[in-house]
C-alpha cells in the first residue's frame, strides 16, 4: 500500500503517502506532516517531523512482536497468548496502572475486549463481528483495537490478526454498579476489491448514542497498492 485517501462526512482530511525500505515502512506523509520510521536490532522509533519530542514513541520487540511501546510519559505493555494473539495491553502513566485491555478470539477471529480503569469504574465492552471472506494477512484495517491506542503501530507487529474480515463492532460503555450502558458505538466496516484482490475502497460508518443523542460520522478510504 502506497497511499491512503481518507475523507470525513464528505470532506477530505487525510491524504497519505507511503514508502518502503525493502519490505518496511519508511515514512508516512500527509501535507507537511512526515512520521519517520526507524529499525534496531529489537527496536522500532516513530519520530514525527514537528518541533516536539513527546509524541515520538518506541517499541520494543521480542519475538517479532511488539511487547512495549513508550511515548510521553506512558507506557503500554502488551500480551499475547499461546496461539499468538495479541491478548491484553497494560497502559501505565509512569509507574501506575491506568487502563487495561482484554482481547477474547473464538475461531482465529477476535470476538470480544472489556477496557476500563483497574477497578472497572468506567468500563467499555466491545463485540465484534466478521464476514466469512478471508482478510488479507495482518491488513491493519482489521485491528481494531488500534483504534484506541496507536493507529501508527503496524499490524504486522502484533501477533496474529483476526483472519476473516470485520465488518461491525458495538461498544457499550457502563458506570460500574450500573446496568445500562451511558454510550452505545456501533461500527460497520465495508469494502471493495480491485482485480488483483487488494482493498480497493473503504467505508466506516460509527453512530453513537448517549445522553446528548445520537451522532454519526462516515469515513470513506481509497487505497493505492504499487508494485515494484
Amino acid at each position: 500500500m502506497t497511499n491512503v485517501e481518507s475523507s470525513n462526512n464528505g470532506v477530505l482530511d487525510y491524504n497519505a503517502t507511503i514508502t518502503y525500505e525493502g519490505d518496511k515502512i519508511k515514512t508516512l506523509t500527509n501535507g507537511s506532516e512526515i512520521i519517520t520510521y526507524t529499525y534496531g536490532a529489537n527496536t522500532i522509533t516513530i519520530k514525527n517531523n514537528d518541533q516536539y519530542t513527546y509524541d515520538d514513541e518506541l517499541l520494543t520487540l521480542v519475538g517479532g512482536k511488539i511487547s512495549k511501546l513508550e511515548v510521553g510519559g506512558y507506557t503500554n505493555n502488551y500480551k499475547y497468548n499461546a496461539e499468538g494473539y495479541l491478548s491484553g495491553i497494560d497502559t501505565y502513566e509512569g509507574q501506575q496502572l491506568i487502563e487495561r485491555l482484554t482481547l477474547t478470539y473464538t475461531n482465529g477471529n477476535l470476538t470480544s475486549s472489556l477496557s476500563g480503569d483497574p477497578a472497572l469504574f468506567i468500563r467499555k465492552e466491545t463485540t465484534y463481528e466478521f464476514s466469512s471472506e478471508l482478510s488479507k494477512p495482518n491488513f491493519f484495517l482489521n485491528t481494531p483495537h488500534l483504534n484506541a491506542y496507536d493507529t501508527a503501530i503496524m499490524g504486522d507487529y502484533l501477533g496474529k490478526l483476526s483472519k476473516n474480515q470485520l465488518v461491525k463492532s458495538t461498544s457499550k460503555t457502563y458506570i460500574q454498579g450500573t446496568v445500562s450502558p451511558i454510550s452505545t458505538t456501533v461500527n460497520t466496516y465495508q469494502y471493495t476489491k480491485d482485480a488483483t484482490g487488494n482493498f480497493a475502497t473503504g467505508i466506516h460508518k460509527f453512530e453513537t448514542t448517549d445522553a446528548g443523542g445520537t451522532q454519526k460520522t462516515t469515513i470513506s478510504e481509497k487505497y493505492t497498492f504499487t508494485c515494484n
